[in-house]
């Protein structure tokens, strides 16, 4: 399983630069692709017209729309195991928690997402969801390369069922590449990394107030349960 996700993220990373590379050497003027609003769509009409425009536009539509629901599903499956490992009070856990009894999926926690998705886009203004979600991978980013070297360096990962290739360089190399993401942003806008470290501090006060005097019988992160198709 791993060797597959692995395959197929370098399957994307590759597809990816095969595309970027392709529109900087294609571009018929590269200060207009720079300072486009929409660049892959200055490219497509430069080189392609109208038509092969809107092609790939709802192309990328239908790709967006399908990530959205893989998203979604992973999300409320995260919200799931969260309640069912007690990381809240029961009162919010226990219906959480429940599965439905044919098709196995965490219904609840996964409409109580897309409940709280809507809520957010409707009280929220867009472009504030779009910065505070990426600014919030780059801190996602952050801590996993951190706990990549220090679970390491402690022998914490050292009965992991995964080793991670060419260690220490790859968690290295992630931490170089997000020191210079977050300096752009700060440049930019330091918003962004602002509503991203509130989150993480939230986190933090949640789990030192609430699971950590409970951490015995809260939060113990049990191995998946394999059940007979």
């Amino acid at each position: 399983m791993l060797q597959g996700v692995a395959g197929a993220s370098a399957v994307v990373f590759a597809v990816a630069a095969l595309v970027g590379v392709a529109v900087l050497l294609g571009t018929p003027s590269m200060p207009e692709l720079v300072n486009a609003d929409s660049p892959m769509n200055y490219f497509l009409l430069a080189r392609g017209g109208p038509a092969v425009n809107t092609i790939v536009s709802l192309g990328i539509a239908i790709a967006v729309i399908n990530a959205v629901i893989a998203i979604m599903l992973q999300l409320g499956r995260s919200l799931y195991s969260a309640a069912r490992d007690r990381s809240w009070p029961d009162a919010i856990s226990g219906p959480l928690t429940w599965v439905h009894p044919r098709l196995r999926t965490p219904v609840v926690a996964t409409l109580t997402v897309a409940a709280l998705g809507t809520l957010a886009y409707w009280l929220l203004p867009f472009q504030v969801l779009l910065l505070g979600s990426g600014a919030s991978l780059v801190i996602t980013y952050v801590v996993v390369g951190l706990a990549a070297l220090v679970g390491r360096i402690r022998g914490r990962t050292r009965r992991a069922a995964y080793r991670m290739p060419g260690w220490p360089l790859p968690p290295l190399l992630l931490l170089a590449t997000m020191v210079v993401v977050v300096y752009e942003n700060l440049v930019s806008d330091w918003v962004p990394v602002s509503i991203a470290l509130a989150i993480l501090a939230i986190g933090y006060v949640y789990y030192y107030g609430y699971i950590h005097p409970r951490r015995e019988d809260r939060w113990t992160l049990p191995d998946p349960v394999d059940e007979e198709p």
